[in-house]
């Protein structure tokens, strides 16, 4: 199954992370490390 297709932002400076959260309708964090994109529907299955 592959996630809905969302808007991502990067932003630089704590400032600008709080804007984004103040004015983007339905804006959420993802924590450090995450990746907005998975690799593991890539990955080799077993069979």
């Amino acid at each position: 199954m592959k996630p809905a297709a969302f808007a991502y932002y990067r932003p630089k400076i704590l400032a600008e992370a709080l804007d984004l959260l103040s004015t983007v309708e339905g804006a959420k964090v993802l924590s450090g490390g995450q990746r907005p994109d998975s690799h593991d529907e890539y990955a080799p299955s077993s069979p």
